[in-house]
C-alpha cells in the first residue's frame, strides 16, 4: 500500500520545482551552476534507482553445485519458472532461482511473475527511488512507471586511444563518431521512448588507473 511522493509528478521528477524547457525526452541542463536532468516534461529529476531488477538471480547448477543441495525444485510442473538456460562460459547451462521458488509457493505459478511486477513498482515508490537501473527485467520496463537506465554498445569496438586499460579518450576528435558507429541495434531499439533517460557507455571502469593514465 504504497503512499508515493506527493512533490512528484509521473517521472518521478520534482513536482512543483523549477521549470525548464520541454523536449519530449530525458536531457541534462546546468540549473543555477548545478547540473540536472530535465525529465521529458521539464520538470527537474534527480535519478535514484538500483540496478538488475529481475524475478530473481539465478544460480548456475552444475555437476558441483548440484552435489551441495540436499533439493532442487523439479523441472517440470509447479517450479518449471524457476528454471532458466544460460550461457556460461559460452555453454546453455541450467540455472535455476530459489528467489522464484518461494515465489511460486507464495503466489502460485500461474500468478507470481505478475505479483512480482506489481510489488516491485510499488515498493520502489515507497522506497523513494526515482528510476531503474541497468540490466533489469525489459517487462519491467515497459510497465512505464519508471525512468531507466540501459546498457549501450560494446565499447571495447571503439577505434579512439585508451586512457586506461577500459577508459577511451572521450576528448578524442573521432570519439562521438567512434561511439555512433557501434551504437547499432543496442539503441535503436529505444529510440523514441520519452522513458528512457540513456544508455551506459562501458562499466565498472578502471577509475583508479585514470590519474596515471592522464598524466
Amino acid at each position: 500500500r504504497h503512499r508515493g511522493n506527493p512533490a512528484r509528478d509521473i517521472y518521478q521528477a520534482w513536482e512543483g520545482g523549477p521549470r525548464r524547457r520541454a523536449t519530449g525526452f530525458f536531457r541534462v541542463e546546468q540549473v543555477d551552476g548545478r547540473w540536472w536532468f530535465v525529465a521529458p516534461n521539464g520538470n527537474l529529476f534527480y535519478a535514484c534507482g538500483i540496478d538488475a531488477v529481475r524475478c530473481g538471480p539465478e544460480t548456475v547448477m552444475d555437476a558441483v553445485r548440484r552435489s551441495a543441495y540436499s533439493w532442487l525444485p523439479p523441472r517440470h510442473g509447479r517450479f518449471a519458472g524457476a528454471w532458466i538456460r544460460n550461457p556460461v562460459g559460452g555453454v546453455e547451462t541450467d540455472c535455476v532461482s530459489f528467489y522464484r521458488v518461494n515465489l511460486v509457493r507464495k503466489w502460485g505459478a500461474e500468478r507470481f511473475r505478475e505479483k512480482f511486477y506489481e510489488r516491485t513498482i510499488d515498493r520502489h515508490l515507497d522506497w523513494g527511488f526515482t528510476c531503474i537501473g541497468n540490466w533489469s527485467d525489459p517487462v519491467l520496463l515497459a510497465r512505464r512507471r519508471f525512468p531507466y537506465f540501459k546498457q549501450g554498445p560494446p565499447m571495447g569496438k571503439v577505434r579512439v586511444p585508451l586512457v586506461t586499460e577500459l577508459i577511451h579518450d572521450a576528448f578524442h576528435p573521432d570519439f562521438e563518431r567512434e561511439t555512433r558507429r557501434i551504437a547499432g541495434d543496442s539503441v535503436s531499439g529505444h529510440r523514441g521512448d520519452p522513458w528512457l533517460i540513456g544508455h551506459f557507455l562501458g562499466n565498472e571502469l578502471d577509475w583508479n588507473k585514470f590519474a596515471a593514465g592522464v598524466l
